[in-house]
């Protein structure tokens, strides 16, 4: 998997400036093995929205894949995801 984060720390913030050099200019021409994510952190379809929660709260991640029991995507949730569903209950609560 490749998060932002990974893309945010594998190029340069030189890139498109007058003081980009070629090396900045390079981690453009970087391979996707080369930033990936090798052991994301992932749910299982059947967690809970506390164990996402959970996970936001200790790790800094932006997203958790949502993976089957041999690792393959079904999809994936972020904080923003569960913080609309937080929003739409509240309004069909009020």
């Amino acid at each position: 998997m490749v998060s932002d984060r990974d893309l945010y720390k594998a190029l340069s913030p030189n890139i498109g400036t007058r003081t980009e050099t070629y090396k900045d200019a390079s981690t453009l021409n970087k391979r996707i093995h080369q930033i990936v994510t090798r052991h994301p952190i992932v749910l299982e379809p059947h967690a809970t929205v506390d164990d996402a929660i959970n996970i936001f709260n200790t790790h800094a991640i932006s997203c958790i894949p949502i993976t089957d029991h041999e690792m393959k995507p079904l999809g994936i949730i972020t904080i923003r995801i569960i913080l609309k569903a937080i929003g739409e209950k509240r309004l069909t609560l009020s």
